[in-house]
């Protein structure tokens, strides 16, 4: 599996990619390239995170989300950054449907398709935020 974060240029939108196998190492992986990138930031982030040829077992899935529903710095629960899923999954959805439970700090993830649309709504949503 492959882990790649990127920053765009001139926005607070960051792009997270995962392929292959899902595990907590990767997503811990993910949380730590994304807290390095936003150390200058202030104000809203936007992480887009592409899962879509990304696979993942049941046991690597609830160790993501344990992984992900603690307070770590640049994790799904980081309240300076909002995450927006890119993927299709069965586990994808399981993952959103978890992060909104109480248990998780009951986070609404949206998800999309494909990348542009996902990134239209990043866009979107800093434009309201700054507004």
């Amino acid at each position: 599996m492959s882990v790649t974060v990127q920053l765009l240029p001139g926005e607070s939108i960051l792009i997270a990619t995962m392929t292959g196998e899902v595990n907590r190492e990767k997503a811990l992986e993910v949380f730590h390239l994304t807290n390095e990138l936003i150390a200058d930031i202030e104000g809203p982030i936007i992480r887009i995170t592409d899962v879509s040829e990304a696979t993942s077992s049941f046991a690597d899935m609830i160790n993501v989300l344990n992984a992900s529903g603690r307070s770590k710095e640049g994790s799904t629960s980081d309240p300076r950054i909002q995450v927006i899923l890119v993927g299709t999954s069965s586990w994808l959805r399981f993952f959103r449907d978890a992060m909104a439970s109480a248990h998780q700090g009951s986070r609404n993830i949206p998800a999309f398709d494909n990348l542009e649309d996902a990134l239209l709504a990043a866009r979107n949503e800093l434009q309201k935020l700054s507004a």
